[in-house]
């Protein structure tokens, strides 16, 4: 499957994060710049956080998940989420927070300045 010509791509390192998961992805997908892909690289949880991503990814076409078989870091985690993204442009996001909703369109258009 080809992948869409988006704009930005974010990425969010997951690691036991059921608890905020869901709100801080919310977040993401509800940008007022819609076109953007988000990654998803989960690093090895133990607890439901896996789970929840399949749950995610049947809902949003621009939601991309991989995992790591073993815990690798933040730092490796997210070298595994560039190396996926279709974009020059990425964005990050930690799995325990939230975006407000005109922050890629923001920084977007800062960026084409």
């Amino acid at each position: 499957m080809a992948l869409k010509n988006y704009l930005v791509s974010v990425i969010m390192p997951v690691y036991n994060a059921e608890k905020t998961l869901g709100q801080a992805v919310e977040s993401v997908l509800k940008q007022t710049l819609h076109d953007f892909e988000l990654i998803l690289v989960d690093d090895g949880s133990t607890d439901n956080s896996q789970q929840l991503l399949q749950k995610i990814a049947i809902t949003d076409s621009r939601v991309r998940i991989f995992y790591n078989k073993t815990n690798l870091g933040l730092m490796e985690t997210l070298n595994v989420g560039i190396s996926h993204a279709s974009t020059p442009l990425i964005a990050r996001i930690d799995s325990d927070d939230e975006m407000l909703p005109t922050r890629l369109e923001k920084q977007f258009h800062y960026l084409q300045k």
